[in-house]
């Protein structure tokens, strides 16, 4: 079974490059990493399941669309496939990117793979539904009609993405509110109270007290505990997404959550009915 590798590498140039590929074997994916004549600095297996997915470890958005859009005109010009991803691997924005390009064209060309096959050895760059689109376009013999629907596709999930954070923006930014002043009262005026209480010689009311005790908390509490037990509460969240019993438990909670739900299951229908109709 094959297994994706982390890999840090120079090129012949001195030029850092990173990515991640499949092999089925350490030896196998540094044989194939030195086929490209890139100098391996690090390889280790995949990162751990609470790093993947994260912003920083996948492509941009854009680029993807841009290379697929561009892939279609020069397949559409008759262009062959040597010179297309040269020049796609030299128009490519991103450093991670270019090296993916690279990657592939090196597979293709040098050990014969399909390209479909190549796109498989890096799921951080290309995903499952683009794998999968490239092979059933290569199969029917209508690849570049394939590599415009895919850019249509991420074209209109990119819309449907910004119209949901646009729709969400505005309940975060009431709820960051509401977050901020709860602290407030609890931390300044909360005291103050208890403070008076006390000037009286009366015993605060048991809710006050069990307020005053919160509030300690928050002010006794160290930065570096609170930011330890938000890691420990993020790390935790991404591993149990990570299985499917707990993909499963998260997003049916999501969807019980009143207006974001409804608006969450609005946005997945829509993507669900753009790939069905690509």
């Amino acid at each position: 079974m094959a297994v994706a590798y982390a890999y840090r590498a120079r090129t012949r140039t001195g030029e850092m490059v990173e990515g991640t590929m499949r092999a089925l074997s350490r030896s196998e994916a540094l044989g194939g990493l030195r086929e490209r004549d890139l100098t391996v600095i690090a390889l280790r297996s995949s990162p751990p399941s609470f790093l993947r997915g994260l912003p920083f470890n996948t492509t941009p958005l854009r680029d993807r669309t841009a290379f697929f859009r561009a892939y279609a005109a020069l397949e559409d010009a008759g262009v062959d496939f040597s010179t297309s991803f040269a020049l796609l691997t030299a128009q490519a924005t991103s450093r991670r990117f270019r090296e993916a390009l690279s990657a592939i064209r090196s597979g293709v060309e040098q050990r014969g793979e399909k390209l479909w096959a190549a796109m498989a050895q890096r799921p951080e760059e290309f995903s499952e539904l683009d794998v999968a689109m490239i092979a059933a376009g290569e199969q029917a013999g209508t690849r570049k009609e394939v590599l415009e629907q895919i850019a249509d596709v991420l074209e209109r999930n990119e819309r449907v993405r910004k119209r949901l954070l646009a729709v969400l923006t505005y309940p975060a930014v009431v709820l960051a509110s509401a977050f901020g002043l709860c602290a407030y009262v609890l931390v300044s005026v909360v005291p103050q109270f208890a403070q008076l209480f006390l000037s009286f010689g009366v015993s605060p009311p048991p809710i006050l007290r069990v307020l005053l005790a919160v509030s300690q908390g928050f002010t006794t509490w160290s930065l570096a505990v609170v930011a330890g037990l938000a890691a420990g509460l993020a790390i935790f969240a991404k591993r149990l997404y990570a299985t499917s019993d707990g993909r499963r438990l998260v997003e049916t909670s999501i969807l019980r959550i009143p207006l974001v739900g409804r608006i969450v299951s609005t946005a997945a229908v829509a993507r669900v009915s753009t790939v069905l109709a690509a």
